[in-house]
């Protein structure tokens, strides 16, 4: 069953992530009218601008989560999905699919240990258990980190 769910889970996440990242809808470029600043204390900034793709031009579109207060005329790469433009942010997809991949491996090495004390007649601990979890996803989780981070600063 946790084997299942270590494939299941990933795969229905996928798509999430795909769009969080900024790397599903249709492509095109987005001219900002305005921006301003939703939220301070976490960086939480909007735009409202124009989006323009194969020669057809939409305005009102917004732009969530921008990655900073852009001026009035700055033109970005997007992709528009759900009425709403994302950027592409590479550290935003590898965070995600980095994370996905922790869970999903987190999933079979529990499921894993399961099966091990099922096989050899171990007793199943929660502690054991915890600690076969702690050494796959602790590792991943700062691999993952750490792309994330080297990512962000280099695009």
């Amino acid at each position: 069953m946790l084997l299942t769910c270590a494939v299941l889970v990933p795969f229905s996440l996928w798509d999430s992530a795909l769009a969080e990242s900024g790397y599903t809808g249709t492509p095109g470029e987005y001219v900002v009218a305005s921006c301003q600043e939703v939220d301070p204390m976490n960086s939480y900034q909007s735009c409202s601008g124009t989006f323009r793709s194969d020669g057809q031009t939409t305005s009102g579109i917004t732009l969530a989560h921008a990655d900073g207060l852009y001026p009035e005329g700055t033109r970005l790469a997007v992709r528009l999905a759900d009425g709403e433009v994302r950027e592409e942010l590479p550290g935003t997809a590898t965070l995600c699919f980095g994370l996905l991949f922790t869970a999903a491996l987190s999933i079979a090495a529990s499921g894993l240990h399961s099966a091990y004390c099922a096989a050899t007649g171990e007793d199943w601990a929660l502690p054991h258990a915890l600690a076969a979890l702690a050494l796959v996803a602790i590792p991943l989780i700062l691999v993952t980190l750490l792309a994330a981070l080297i990512v962000t600063v280099v695009s």
